[in-house]
């Protein structure tokens, strides 16, 4: 069977849903793109990590608990994008390195706190500045103007695919009657990207 190369990447032709060929060979080659860029960027991240016996999404979690005093697990877990038994081994090895301490709340048995220790903060401390480098180096390729854009169109990106079909359809609808994007809208993208751009 003869198969269509889309940026590398070799489709069998039964996936192709009959509409443009360009629009839909740019469509299909967005993730195939992002997720290359991901494991592109973390590769550089990674080479840290190993020198402190890290790996990605245990860094992730860490971050995540800087940022507040103590999270519960839940919110840990839709913060981080990470499923159940891979957050719960990562909280495992994590709180047997002494990184973190786990609090049960005092309303609800079954509900956990979590929240990094003097140690996992001195860690944070230490690794964080590593990372600059890094960042530097990407504001040199591309410049500082193109990466806030870049920052821009991902937010818009990441909020156009967390929509269901429904909330999609209703937006739509919002905006031809409107006539152009709601102005809360904007500025949560805004605030998304300047967010990003920070990290």
């Amino acid at each position: 069977m003869k198969r269509i190369s889309e940026g590398g990447d070799w489709v069998d032709p039964v996936f192709h849903d009959g509409r443009n060929g360009e629009a839909a060979a740019a469509t299909r080659r967005l993730p195939v793109l992002l997720h290359r860029a991901r494991e592109a960027l973390a590769m550089h991240f990674r080479k840290v990590f190993l020198v402190h016996d890290l790996t990605d999404p245990q860094w992730r979690v860490l971050r995540i608990l800087s940022e507040s005093d103590e999270i519960d697990v839940s919110n840990l877990a839709r913060r981080s994008y990470l499923m159940g038994p891979s957050l719960s081994r990562i909280l495992r090895d994590l709180t047997a390195r002494g990184l973190i301490v786990r609090r049960v709340s005092s309303g609800d048995a079954r509900r956990f706190f979590h929240a990094l220790t003097p140690q996992g903060r001195r860690l944070l401390g230490e690794v964080s500045p590593e990372f600059n480098p890094i960042y530097r180096d990407i504001e040199r390729r591309l410049g500082i103007e193109r990466i806030k854009r870049l920052n821009a169109s991902l937010a818009e990106l990441l909020e156009v695919v967390q929509l269901t079909p429904e909330q999609s359809g209703e937006e739509a609808a919002g905006q031809a009657g409107e006539g152009r994007p709601g102005k809360a809208r904007t500025k949560r993208r805004r605030a998304r990207a300047g967010r990003s751009a920070e990290r």
